[in-house]
């Protein structure tokens, strides 16, 4: 069991619980799981929703991003889920807003690299970091403040 925290407990809003899986919205600024500096996370403030230890991430959201999330709260829960996820039967999507227009459908691609002191990841020039490629779709032009919405499938 978690130690007591002096963090926000419950910083997400859940919108679909069952005795198997909870669906919740991450807010942007949460770690999705614990790492060594120690931050507020959503896998410690599960733990202590949900009274014990065992929280499955089957997936996860960068610190900045907010969005919806699926977890397990049962062992064959998260093994359904995860192999839902990786045979396609369960995809992610992600929307985003952008500034200026999107006239066609765009693929950009560049190489990844994380630095373990600052843990942050940026782009690099060598070709031995991680390959991370971005599609994106026009879904419709919405003109709101400038912003143009388009729609990306991982």
């Amino acid at each position: 069991m978690p130690q007591a925290y002096s963090w926000t407990v419950n910083s997400w809003t859940s919108h679909f619980e069952d005795t198997h899986l909870i669906v919740l919205s991450k807010p942007a600024g949460l770690l999705s799981q614990g790492e060594r500096t120690g931050d507020d996370n959503l896998v410690d403030q599960l733990r202590i929703y949900f009274g014990r230890n065992y929280v499955g991430l089957i997936h996860r959201l960068d610190r900045n991003t907010s969005g919806l999330m699926v977890v397990a709260k049962r062992t064959k829960a998260a093994q359904r889920l995860t192999e839902a996820l990786q045979t396609g039967k369960m995809t992610r999507s992600y929307l985003a807003w952008v500034l200026g227009k999107l006239p066609e459908p765009a693929r950009w691609e560049h190489r990844l690299e994380k630095n373990q002191k600052t843990n942050r990841v940026s782009v690099t020039p060598s070709p031995s970091g991680k390959s991370a490629i971005l599609r994106a779709q026009p879904m419709e032009w919405s003109h709101w403040r400038g912003f143009t919405s388009y729609s990306r499938q991982i």
